[in-house]
């Protein structure tokens, strides 16, 4: 029975370092890029190098997808922009906040786990994922019908 727990608490440690790891790229990414005034996105240190383009809808179809403008959104509030966030994604700095969320709560799961306290069941989460969700939905249906 000890083996089992051991494993458990490992696949459970390791789930939380990948998602605080993502979540602390997500944050460095974010004071690492600029966005143009035509909206394409670059690293502050190499303007003349725009990134391409990473969505799928936007690629194939030329039709924006529900998460369309999140990472200028995130851009825009780590250069402290708050206004130019709201306009490319109403929902961005819900989900800036649940990102860097993550970092405190994954530390706190990834000290639980040190001492080998359980953790806690991820109700609370559901819930909060569900209306991020419902908040991004909400953007997007906005934006295809012009508002």
């Amino acid at each position: 029975m000890g083996s089992v727990a051991t494993s458990e608490s490992t696949a459970s440690k390791r789930y939380h370092l990948s998602v605080l790891t993502v979540a602390l790229v997500v944050i460095g990414m974010a004071f690492l890029l600029d966005v143009r005034k035509n909206g394409r996105v670059h690293f502050w240190f190499a303007p003349n190098h725009v990134l391409p383009h990473t969505c799928a809808s936007r690629i194939l179809f030329n039709a924006d997808c529900a998460g369309c403008g999140l990472t200028r959104s995130f851009i825009h509030l780590a250069a402290f922009r708050p206004m130019e966030s709201w306009r490319v994604h109403r929902a961005g700095w819900l989900i800036a906040l649940l990102v860097i969320g993550q970092v405190p709560y994954r530390f706190l799961q990834l000290r639980r786990i040190a001492k080998g306290q359980p953790t806690p069941a991820p109700v609370l989460a559901f819930w909060i994922l569900a209306g991020v969700a419902s908040a991004v939905l909400l953007h997007w249906g906005l934006s295809l019908f012009g508002v």
